[in-house]
């Protein structure tokens, strides 16, 4: 029953749209709306070859540096001495107060700060514990010195990454402007995270709970998921402060990432149920998966070849597993299956948010600051309607069990209970009534010219006949009672009653009804008639005991003449 009811709050499209994603939405966009940044100029300058690594440049030679707009997403060139920024104030001078100079996007890598007049260089570096300080927004912070000169250029120099090039946005701030966006994206990040540990961490349970592996491979998933954006946002070091990851954070990474884009593969196809619906895709992704899994499985080996293999398949390969992925829930939708549907409406946002943040690197969506933020809602978003996906598929599971438990226990023609389930409900009927302090009677019923009815007008008749004393028992039957098809033209009726001239008066009801109904059974004009026979339960008894008394008083009835109610009480 609890299984259940968290199953139908979490498979209620209300329950996400309505209260989580308004939520984070607000809070993505306090994150990425700036109070009032101080207005600056800033400018880049490349160190020419066989210049010394690390030698700053003239910070006055305006000649050098190539001025570019820091509000907007801006892609600096690799090299391989490293990047210099010049940042000026756009006033002539740094106003008063504490200030924060934030460089956005730069996750990893080295990052320093110097001017005029200082004793030595300020770095950021995230990896490091002893050079990160005011780093919690996921980017190299430097807090600048009261004492810095009201004119003087800052030099930023972004030292050289064996793999990425830094792309980034550049703001100088109130400190309290700061730590009041900073405060806010660690507030976002934190909610977003823990919602989707939650919902992984409750389909663990439901794995355990209902042996489906669907909700094991979505588990899989977003806990990759967890892992790669707290690694790619800093998270794991600005804010758990967890340093002594950062010697294997590149091999965790792309043990991660493997692990990521096999479980998304593993979880469509058996979301969708792709083996029933598209056994073709479902082959074309098992030969992804196994590619995918080989190639960059080889880039963790320490050979050279294989490592740059790697480097240079990776993007390509993911890029063409988010490509079939879609494509292959779309498939999957179009032949009938809405978790298809699900899989899209959860998957696209996240690819598109995805592939716009890479893409920015190129200089494409360079006003779009917020994408790195809003990769952590999208990926909650994604989580919340895969959740409800799963949750849809329990309850369809559950309703397809409970039919096929009432077909087991149900006579498919008459639609009453059959002999196995009568005589397992029969004892609960039992305690019922003695609780209730009330008689309990078993009436058995047999159709009289039943073989006469079925050799002159067919057996469809028959099973018409059947069918219309079946609804007769249903409406003259009083509230909880038990009514079955006990075999062949033979049924029977138990239920509890305060006097026993009211099971003798629903006796005769049911025997008057079905004469009423004027069911031909020859010829001749003779009707469908019932032979009852009627014996009370007494503690002690078993069913079978009662049931034996009421078939002898049916007996009775048919030697009596039949279209009669016999009673004989049960004995002992």
């Amino acid at each position: 029953m609890a299984v259940s009811c968290v199953v139908r709050v979490f498979a209620s499209p209300r329950f996400g749209l309505r209260y989580l994603l308004p939520v984070a939405c607000f809070m993505a966009a306090a994150v990425s709306a700036s109070a009032a940044p101080v207005p600056i100029v800033t400018a880049e300058w490349a160190p020419p070859p066989g210049r010394a690594a690390g030698q700053a440049p003239d910070p006055n030679a305006q000649s050098q540096f190539r001025p570019f707009d820091a509000a907007r997403m801006h892609r600096f060139e690799r090299n391989p001495d490293g990047l210099w920024l010049r940042v000026l104030p756009q006033s002539g001078s740094w106003p008063e107060g504490p200030l924060v100079l934030t460089v956005h996007r730069v996750v990893f890598g080295t990052t320093s700060l110097q001017w005029d007049g200082a004793s030595r260089p300020l770095r950021a570096d995230i990896l490091d514990p002893l050079a990160t300080g005011l780093a919690g927004h996921s980017a190299p912070v430097f807090d600048l010195p009261p004492d810095l000169p009201k004119e003087a250029p800052l030099l930023l120099h972004f030292e050289s990454h064996p793999t990425l090039a830094p792309s980034a946005t550049i703001t100088v701030e109130p400190l309290a402007d700061y730590l009041r966006r900073d405060a806010l994206w660690v507030a976002l990040a934190s909610a977003c995270l823990a919602a989707m540990a939650a919902m992984a961490l409750t389909a663990f349970v439901f794995t355990l709970l209902l042996g489906d592996r669907a909700y094991l491979f979505y588990a899989l998933y977003l806990s990759c998921f967890i892992v790669l954006e707290v690694i790619a946002t800093g998270y794991l070091f600005t804010v758990l402060r967890w340093h002594a990851w950062a010697p294997a954070i590149g091999a965790i990474g792309k043990l991660v990432t493997i692990a990521s884009v096999v479980s998304a593969c593993l979880f469509l196809m058996d979301f969708v149920r792709m083996r029933d619906t598209a056994p073709r895709i479902r082959r074309v992704i098992q030969t992804y998966v196994a590619v995918f899994g080989t190639t960059i499985g080889l880039g963790l080996l320490p050979i050279p070849a294989l490592q740059e293999l790697a480097r240079v398949m990776v993007n390509p390969m993911l890029a063409f597993g988010a490509l079939i992925l879609p494509v292959a829930a779309l498939i999957v939708a179009a032949r009938g299956s809405r978790y298809g549907l699900y899989f899209l409406l959860g998957w696209l946002p996240l690819m598109a948010v995805t592939f716009m943040s890479s893409v920015q690197v190129s200089g494409a969506f360079a006003e779009a600051t917020w994408l790195m933020d809003s990769l952590l809602v999208a990926g909650t978003f994604e989580a919340l309607v895969l959740a409800i996906g799963l949750a849809d598929r329990a309850l369809a599971h559950r309703h397809q069990f409970h039919s096929a438990q009432q077909l087991s226990m149900t006579d498919p023609l008459t639609g009453l209970l059959n002999r196995r389930a009568f005589e397992a409900q029969f004892a609960a009927l039992i305690a019922q009534a003695q609780a209730d302090g009330l008689r309990l009677y078993v009436l058995f019923i047999d159709l009289d010219h039943f073989k006469s009815l079925n050799d002159c007008f067919g057996h469809r008749a028959g099973d018409q006949a059947l069918s219309a004393v079946a609804g007769a028992m249903r409406r003259i039957a009083p509230g909880g009672s038990l009514q079955c098809r006990y075999g062949g033209e033979e049924f029977v009726l138990a239920m509890s009653v305060t006097r026993s001239a009211d099971a003798l008066t629903t006796a005769e009801m049911l025997r008057s009804a079905v004469v009423s109904l004027g069911i031909p059974v020859n010829q001749e004009g003779g009707v469908l008639t019932l032979s009852i026979g009627l014996a009370r339960y007494h503690t002690g008894d078993s069913a079978a005991m009662t049931i034996e008394a009421a078939d002898r008083a049916m007996y009775r009835a048919k030697s009596g003449g039949r279209n009669r109610v016999m009673e004989v009480e049960a004995p002992g």
